[in-house]
């Protein structure tokens, strides 16, 4: 553990361990849908940063960043445990990413339509896998895929609000895109809500650009307002990827 000076000088250590390491595991290979597939876990290393108080002699309090490691995260097929409790979990994200956004009961309406666990697992055994990035046995971000022909449907994509901007929405998208061109597809295709600015642009910085805007009556008396955003990934060399002979 490295400790370094105090800036404000009142004799107590700025405390920040260092660590920094990566290591990709290979698990096991699966079958789906008629390609071999090899299932990954993948441990990242996650650096939080957070801000506390420090007090000096005359009691005023500085703000300093101290950085501490968290324990690693892993990545790979979402448990069949957890595809019940999906809903409640993607609730919590949601609630917060549309409480601007949409309605309450539109948030309701979706997540009933969408989260069902019965769909799900028809979806799954359908060949349209749902990745979970666990820390330990917690799930924090889950991504699900659809093959569809040569082109593949990013249709899910969230992660647990206290573990984003650390890597893993990305980590996520790498293995549908891996999954998508070990299947086959050469593109890769979602919708995302025109005011979820920060979808947008983090969509945008893993390689998805906007190719149409859509408005889709989806029932209930609700409309999805979306941009179509499209990646190829053919053309795509952010990942180096091979397909399964």
């Amino acid at each position: 553990m490295e400790y370094l000076p105090n800036p404000f000088g009142t004799g107590t250590n700025d405390i920040r361990p260092r660590l920094m390491s990566c290591v990709l595991l290979v698990h096991a290979e699966v079958t789906a849908s008629g390609h071999q597939f090899r299932q990954n876990r993948i441990i990242m290393p996650i650096l939080e940063t957070r801000e506390i108080g420090l007090r000096d002699p005359t009691h005023k309090k500085h703000p300093i960043q101290v950085t501490r490691t968290m324990v690693p995260h892993t990545l790979g097929l979402l448990k069949d445990a957890d595809i019940d409790g999906l809903k409640d979990f993607a609730e919590s994200i949601w609630t917060l990413v549309y409480k601007d956004i949409i309605s309450p009961g539109q948030i309701r309406y979706m997540l009933d339509r969408l989260y069902d666990a019965g769909l799900l697992r028809e979806h799954i055994s359908a060949g349209n896998p749902l990745f979970g990035a666990y820390r330990g046995d917690k799930l924090v971000g889950y991504a699900h895929v659809f093959i569809e022909g040569q082109k593949s449907r990013l249709d899910k994509l969230y992660v647990d609000s206290l573990h984003q901007q650390m890597g893993i929405g990305r980590a996520l998208v790498d293995k549908a895109v891996e999954f998508a061109l070990h299947s086959g597809c050469s593109l890769m295709t979602l919708r995302v809500n025109r005011n979820n600015t920060n979808a947008v642009q983090a969509y945008e910085k893993y390689g998805f650009g906007i190719v149409a805007t859509h408005q889709k009556d989806i029932g209930g008396g609700y409309i999805m307002d979306d941009y179509l955003m499209l990646k190829d990934l053919v053309t795509d060399h952010g990942l180096d990827l091979q397909r399964s002979p």
